[in-house]
């Protein structure tokens, strides 16, 4: 089977590669090794070996696990208290969650009560958290429902039902909230409500750090694939059909813990799903 993967960096071009090209593609190591080293962490590799090797890279540093079978473990579930301290320790130094209040206020921001019922980054950002780690404590600011099973085999999946069509998607599907969540990421608006919310400066430090840059500069890349942009946002990882799709796949997954831990300290750290599938 050929499959294309379109590789476009932060400037707009793009380069497109089959499988087949894919075997055909220089690697430095001569035993099948990769070539990814230092910086390329932070670059789209333009081979499946490399794919593989960078998702392991940023997968392995959250102490999730990979499965056979959708499933509802979660972080915490599989950590344990300590191991989920350690992990926020060692992979978010740097990072102060939010407190309660600060949290529900962004959660909340009506934008100095241009929208009575929530800006529009508010509620993206809602029904956000709410697939990301569903079952967090942040979610009952909202009145979020309680998950089903069903909802957290489909979180290990980094699978939503379609809001609209009632289809099982992706979460970084076209208009998913977490997907519509990283303009506002990205465009200040998440910024602005957090200044409104008196913690502009803890959000723009925690947000400062050269692996949050690096994760979310891989993130853009991947979703300005044709993979990132289906409605399954599928990452083949190898010729085998292996592979996870966006949410689950290792740098994508390592930023969403870092803003579950922001936003959810090691609770919302601890709803993420244990165990990808």
């Amino acid at each position: 089977m050929i499959c294309t993967l379109v590789i476009v960096g932060l400037i707009g071009r793009s380069v497109e590669f089959s499988s087949a090209q894919f075997a055909e593609a220089e690697i430095s190591s001569t035993d099948g090794g990769s070539s990814i080293t230092g910086d390329s962490y932070c670059t789209l590799p333009q081979t499946e070996i490399d794919l593989k090797q960078l998702d392991e890279h940023w997968f392995g540093r959250t102490g999730a696990t990979t499965c056979a079978e959708p499933n509802q473990l979660s972080l915490q579930q599989l950590l344990g208290d300590v191991g989920i301290k350690q992990l926020a320790n060692t992979q978010f130094p740097d990072v102060t969650p939010l407190t309660p209040d600060e949290v529900k206020c962004v959660l909340l921001d009506d934008d100095n009560g241009t929208f009575p019922n929530g800006s529009p980054m508010s509620l993206i950002l809602q029904g956000c958290t709410q697939v990301m780690i569903p079952g967090a404590a942040i979610n009952n600011i909202f009145n979020a429902s309680e998950p089903t099973v069903d909802d957290l085999l489909r979180s290990s999946q980094g699978l939503m039902i379609d809001p609209n069509t009632k289809n099982t998607v992706s979460m970084c599907k076209q208009d998913m909230p977490c997907k519509k969540f990283n303009e506002f990421l990205v465009n200040g608006t998440l910024q602005e409500a957090a200044v409104r919310c008196g913690c502009g400066e803890k959000m723009g430090n925690n947000h400062n750090s050269a692996d949050f840059n690096c994760s979310a500069q891989l993130g853009a890349e991947f979703q300005n694939t044709s993979n990132g942009r289906s409605d399954y946002c599928y990452n083949m990882l190898d010729q085998n059909a292996t592979g996870v799709h966006g949410p689950m796949f290792g740098s994508i997954y390592w930023i969403n813990a870092f803003l579950a831990y922001s936003f959810g300290d090691l609770d919302g750290l601890g709803h993420m799903p244990g165990c990808r599938v």
